[in-house]
């Protein structure tokens, strides 16, 4: 998980109970905005994780294909 992606979310996730508190619509809304950002990030941030090692796999066969 990234950093960004968590601090966030969790900022995300404080603005919206505030807005619950409060009752403010618009505070909720935009926590509930930085909560989803927050997990695409992290979200994004794993699968570019997984996919580094198909990429740098598949690089060294090409490289590995170009010698023959």
């Amino acid at each position: 998980m990234s950093v960004a992606g968590t601090s966030r979310r969790l900022t995300g996730h404080a603005k919206e109970t505030v807005g619950k508190v409060t009752g403010s619509r618009r505070l909720r809304a935009s926590g509930r905005l930085d909560r989803i950002r927050g997990s695409i990030t992290n979200g994004l941030s794993r699968l570019r994780h997984r996919t580094s090692g198909v990429r740098s796999s598949v690089a060294s066969s090409g490289r590995r294909m170009a010698r023959r």
